[in-house]
Order: C-alpha cells, then structure tokens, then sequence
C-alpha cells in the first residue's frame, strides 16, 4: 500500500476545498438578468401567439385547434361559461366540439390581454368580446373576462388552466348582486299588512 505524505494530503485537500468554494461563488452568481427578461419575452411573444390562434381556430370553428391549444394531461382544467369545470385533455376536445357546434356563426375578437411571467410558467388575465347569431338575424354582443396558466408541454406553450367567464345578469340589464342585494334589503324589512 502506497502512502502519502502529510504534505501532499494537505495540497490534495486545500485544492479540493479551493474547488468547491470556487464552484460555489460562481452558482452563486445566478442567472444573467438579461437572459432571463429575453426568456420573459419570448414566452410573453407566444403567449400572445396562442391567444390569437385561439380567436382564429374559434372564429374558424375549429375543434381540433381549439383543443390542441389545452395540455393533454389529465389534470388540464378548464372552467367556460356554462360548466362548472371541464378537466382532462379528452374532456376539453369533447367541449370543444360542442362548443363550435353550439355556437355556429359566433366570432370572437380579445379586446385586452395581460401576461406575467414567473419561472417560466405565464399567467394571464384579459377581456374579450363574441358576436353570436340571434333570433331574426340579429347578433348579441357578449363580453366576457378570463384568467389562465400557461406553461410547456412537449416544447409547446399550452393552457393548463383557464377561467373564462361573463358578469352575472339577471336577464333585465341588472347584475345579480344588485338585485340580491335589494331583495335582501326588502326581506329584512317588515311588510305593511292592509286593513
């Protein structure tokens, strides 16, 4: 068996020591701020992307586009106007076939978008507006609010959440919680009995 001297243990340990601190101070540096905010960017670029491929595939009545806008993970929620929620990447094309199908004639525009990015998952937050065909010829007008997480799947920025919603209106051009609220107002207060 070879030894060593007690020279050439310390050399051997001060050198790896060296090393590790050295490794140390520049992990510790961090990422390059300019990188990052190009990162930033560039999922904000295709977010943006995705959001008016979805206008076109809904406009287009696209199903299978609309679908493939969505994680294909089970786990995938979606939350439209007119469910509860809707979860898993099957489920969402289902809903989406129904979708165009119900909605034939319907086109849709996003009137403000807002992103923000944090370790590489964007949230985003916006309005949008939908024309849809109406008794005799007429078109309505809905404007509706959504919220959503987007982040890669196979190299593709995808939903993995979205929230997408109208005010509550009670059908009369008032919102609910103003008519709740009067109802209350009224319930709580003693009614006059006639004689």
């Amino acid at each position: 068996m070879k030894s060593f001297s007690k020279f050439t243990v310390f050399c051997s340990a001060m050198a790896l020591g060296a090393s590790i601190l050295l490794s140390g101070c520049t992990s510790a540096k961090g990422p390059d701020p300019k990188s990052l905010e190009v990162k930033k960017e560039a999922l904000i670029s295709e977010a943006k992307e995705l959001h008016k491929n979805f206008v076109e595939a809904f406009n287009a009545a696209d199903a299978k586009k609309l679908a493939s806008l969505y994680a294909s993970d089970a786990q995938t929620v979606l939350m439209p106007p007119d469910e509860m929620v809707v979860q898993g990447g099957k489920a969402i094309a289902a809903n989406m076939e129904a979708l165009v199908s119900e909605m034939a004639g319907a086109q849709m525009t996003m009137t403000e978008e807002h992103f923000l990015v944090l370790n590489g998952i964007v949230t985003s937050w916006g309005f949008w507006e939908m024309s849809v065909p109406a008794p005799k010829g007429k078109m309505l007008t809905l404007k509706g609010r959504f919220t959503e997480v987007l982040a890669k799947e196979n190299g593709k920025l995808v939903v993995v959440m979205e929230h997408s919603s109208l005010p509550m209106h009670t059908g009369v051009g008032k919102p609910v919680r103003k008519v709740v609220s009067k109802a209350s107002s009224v319930a709580g207060k003693p009614t006059k009995k006639k004689h």
